[in-house]
């Protein structure tokens, strides 16, 4: 199974509107797809910040491009912090990853959690957590991948000032299960790559600006990106990151 996770697109209501680094969203998200969809992906993940802005529009551009460059492949998404998830239930009822039942291929299953919670902070309520443990529990012998927004491993610098609220629950239950064996998030706009007992955490670039992992609030000069994820039948998994 063969996943692309793309993350953090911070689209605007205006798609000509720049953001940070003068990077366009609408732009560098198309360029991102464009390289993704090469990849033959069974999967493409949103995870999270669709929108910068929360605006309707910025949603409808959103769906434009999918409709435009991922045309015939499956995708689906989780909210973020920047989201409007009623606009988005409205737009993209089936495409939550978050509310619907796990993405199962051979030996897989690809779970969403919504960890949208106050402003920029996150938080993944109880029912939601058990609803997801007892799915994996009961497919004990497949492996399983998680999807979430909010970063579970703490980066150590001004991005920690938005975290995860409740993120030692779920990492406690994570690792009483062997397994769950891939976490993707975003949310931190940067490349991360944490092992924890049998669980490998990893984020990926945004597909916009990419911001620096340092004491004050700042970005750096790479370029956007995705992540690719191939999982092995036995529970073995490869996976590069690409920018464009």
């Amino acid at each position: 199974m063969k996943i692309v996770q793309i993350t953090d697109c911070h689209l605007y209501a205006k798609s000509d509107k720049s953001g940070y680094n003068n990077i366009l969203p609408f732009d560098s998200l198309q360029q991102v797809m464009q390289a993704a969809k090469i990849e033959s992906p069974d999967l493409i993940l949103f995870t999270g910040d669709i929108s910068g802005d929360a605006s309707q529009e910025s949603y409808h551009h959103f769906i434009k491009l999918c409709e435009q460059e991922l045309s015939g492949h499956d995708w689906y998404y989780i909210p973020g912090n920047h989201d409007n998830p009623e606009l988005l239930k409205c737009l993209l009822p089936k495409q939550d990853l978050s509310k619907r039942t796990p993405i199962e291929k051979g030996n897989w299953c690809v779970h969403g959690l919504n960890s949208q919670f106050e402003k920029t902070l996150g938080r993944v309520d109880e029912a939601s957590l058990c609803e997801m443990l007892e799915r994996i529990d009961k497919a004990a012998n497949k492996h399983h991948v998680v999807a979430v927004h909010h970063h579970p491993i703490m980066v150590n610098g001004w991005m920690d000032k938005h975290e995860w609220l409740n993120r030692g629950d779920f990492i406690q239950q994570i690792s009483m299960r062997n397994n769950v064996i891939v976490v993707v998030y975003g949310h931190i706009h940067t490349e991360r790559r944490h092992q924890a007992g049998n669980t490998t955490y990893m984020s990926s670039p945004s597909s916009c600006w990419q911001w620096r992992c340092s004491e004050e609030f700042g970005w750096t000069d790479e370029p956007p990106g995705y992540r690719l994820i191939t999982l092995g039948d036995e529970g073995q998994f490869q996976t590069q990151v690409k920018r464009i």
